[in-house]
């Protein structure tokens, strides 16, 4: 009723700790968890994340979208 676009994306994981929206490509998002993993996250098909990565032992506390990985998805 707000007229802001929302969307509830289910990872099925541990608690996010950041999400970022990448500045490469307009729909992609990146969440990461309290378990070390990221998910990445098309917005036009919020349903199941498309890709994932075990990126620590502990928990992803903050992200940032970096050019060098501009291509990768």
């Amino acid at each position: 009723g707000s007229g802001i676009p929302s969307m509830v994306l289910e990872p099925h994981s541990d608690s996010a700790r950041d999400a970022r929206f990448s500045p490469f490509h307009t729909f992609y998002l990146c969440a990461g968890f309290d378990n070390g993993t990221l998910q990445l996250w098309d917005t036009r098909k919020p349903q199941k994340y498309f890709g994932k990565i075990t990126a620590h032992n502990g928990p992803v506390t903050a992200l940032a979208w970096h050019r060098s990985n501009s291509d990768m998805v």
